[in-house]
């Protein structure tokens, strides 16, 4: 009998942690200002330790902190899906408080302060584009140069030697850019994320 209630304690924290992390991810609010629990869920370990008290279902529950080695082994034997299930949901309920408090400190445009902040993000997005136009002007005048180059050169060896050099400079002249504006390899930058900014 007293077997059966010391394995029956872990069963239950294991169910209770599932329940909890479940919880987390469903009401993110509740838990957001928690810091402890934010560090907690980045760890496996940490997670398997927490004790923690939550209500749901109109009921009071605790999870009860056990060993990361303890938590695999129950939740394989418990669930179809195993610990595996129960990372997934560590994981679900991180990024779920990590998007709600994004969405909290993201700028509001209803108040002063929220268009203030916008006005200065799109000041500094627009100082970038800027920037990267110049390097841009720069290459299409490189560009421009080496084709009078290569339209003046007499030899097929000169005209492969000068587009050549003439595609390596580019190369280097682009990769002054920023990211994603630093590869000509890459696809044309698609400018939509700057229209997006600016709604």
């Amino acid at each position: 009998m007293a077997n059966s209630s010391r394995r029956q304690k872990p069963i239950d924290g294991v169910i209770a942690l599932k329940d909890f992390l479940t919880d987390v991810s469903a009401n993110p609010v509740g838990y957001a200002e928690n810091k402890d629990l934010l560090s907690d869920l980045k760890d496996q370990r940490r997670t398997a330790g927490l004790n923690v008290e939550f209500f749901v279902k109109n009921n009071y529950r605790r999870t009860t902190p056990m060993s990361l080695n303890t938590l695999k082994n129950y939740s394989n034997e418990i669930f179809d899906d195993g610990f595996e299930m129960i990372n997934k949901l560590r994981i679900n309920a991180l990024d779920a408080i990590n998007l709600f408090l994004v969405k909290e400190n993201a700028p509001n445009k209803r108040t002063k302060t929220g268009l203030q902040k916008k006005v200065s993000e799109l000041e500094h997005l627009l100082e970038e584009h800027r920037k990267s136009n110049l390097v841009l002007l720069q290459g299409v005048a490189s560009a421009l140069q080496s084709l009078r180059n290569i339209m003046s050169a007499s030899k097929i060896e000169a005209k492969d030697k000068l587009c050549s050099d003439s595609i390596e400079r580019l190369k280097a002249i682009v990769s002054i850019n920023p990211t994603p504006y630093d590869n000509i390899d890459n696809n044309i930058v698609n400018i939509n994320p700057l229209r997006d900014h600016l709604k």
